[in-house]
């Protein structure tokens, strides 16, 4: 049975739909809160930094990052796979009364032409997580990318095999982890990673 969550960020009162026990994706995991609470921290980020910026959310499960990212004046396509499409749409309509947000189906590894790469921004919370996925979301991670392009990836730690993402990524990306002072003081915690990522420079 789906539920509704209620959340707070720059004074807007967010509103997230959850989807039904047992759909993958379709929760709020904590990495994604960290990231959100981070994206607040007004030293990183002034008032417009996001402002008419292009930004890509791979897994967005919820759609609450690009939601947040929206309505700070960023231009935001928010992308999962076609069974939780739905559900960020729901979340979509409750939240933004803006055009500046969109949904698409991105199944990772598959021909990105369509989403007219490059990316000024490429957020992503709780993503690395299946081990054959792993090449897989680093070729989408470099297609939709340049070496201007930022990537704020959020990470939970839960199992070693994921740290071979982080390893296989090294190869062709600059990793920079997120200091915990820089982020919320609730919303962090020591299992979960913030990681600020561009492509090596050829």
């Amino acid at each position: 049975m789906s539920c509704e969550r209620h959340f707070e960020f720059f004074n807007n009162d967010i509103i997230i739909h959850q989807g039904d026990d047992g759909q993958e994706g379709g929760f709020v995991w904590d990495a994604s809160l960290v990231l959100a609470k981070f994206f607040e921290n007004v030293d990183e980020f002034p008032p417009t930094f996001f402002k008419n910026k292009r930004v890509l959310e791979l897994g967005s499960g919820t759609g609450l990052i690009g939601i947040i990212l929206a309505l700070l004046g960023a231009e935001v396509i928010v992308t999962d796979l076609k069974p939780l499409l739905p559900l960020i749409e729901k979340n979509i309509n409750a939240n933004v009364s803006n055009s500046k947000i969109k949904v698409k189906e991105l199944n990772w590894g598959e021909d990105v032409s369509e989403f007219e790469p490059p990316f000024d921004f490429i957020v992503g919370s709780d993503v690395v997580y299946r081990e054959e996925t792993f090449k897989l979301l680093i070729k989408t991670f470099s297609d939709l990318s340049n070496e201007e392009t930022v990537i704020f990836l959020a990470h939970e730690l839960r199992e070693r095999k994921e740290i071979q993402f982080f390893d296989l990524l090294r190869k062709k990306f600059t990793l920079q982890k997120i200091p915990d002072s820089s982020l919320d003081e609730t919303y962090r915690s020591e299992d979960i990673g913030i990681f600020r990522i561009k492509k090596t420079k050829t």
